[in-house]
């Protein structure tokens, strides 16, 4: 079964739970948990590397201890790094997170996250933040 077939029957299952307003829509929140993480996997598995003696290769085709002694070296950035944090399941860090500019939402918070860009779209989820639309627009300042 493919990967797409999965995500269909997830999304299918999801839907119909919610629009039926049955009592399984908590179940519809560990179904969306599950979906998030085929999604995840996704970008992950078709990205090839760059670099290395794996060059141009398919990340799903390079062993485990591979990535992980390029993570420990620092080695890794943006996408790829993101997907291997989460891959191997590595602790996120605390951010704190200032908006200012915001239709709703301006303040400071605390966000766990991978890295900074991360930090802002969990704080915009989390929270609710609404940007502005305005030339200047709603400002995240990151630390």
């Amino acid at each position: 079964m493919s990967i797409y077939t999965i995500i269909s029957i997830y999304i299918y299952i999801i839907t119909t739970t919610i629009y039926s307003k049955s009592r399984t829509v908590i179940d519809s929140g560990i179904l969306f948990t599950h979906l998030k993480t085929i999604i995840m996997k996704l970008p992950f598995e078709t990205m090839k590397i760059k670099f290395g003696k794996h060059k141009n290769k398919m990340v799903k085709d390079i062993p485990d201890d591979y990535l992980q002694f390029l993570l420990s070296k620092d080695i890794l950035t943006g996408k790829l790094l993101f997907h291997c944090q989460i891959r191997f399941g590595l602790p996120m860090k605390t951010f704190i997170v200032t908006v200012t500019d915001a239709v709703v939402g301006n303040g400071t918070y605390a966000i766990q996250a991978y890295n900074k860009k991360h930090a802002i779209t969990v704080c915009r989820r989390q929270y609710n933040i609404q940007n502005t639309q305005s030339e200047h627009g709603t400002t995240y300042d990151v630390q």
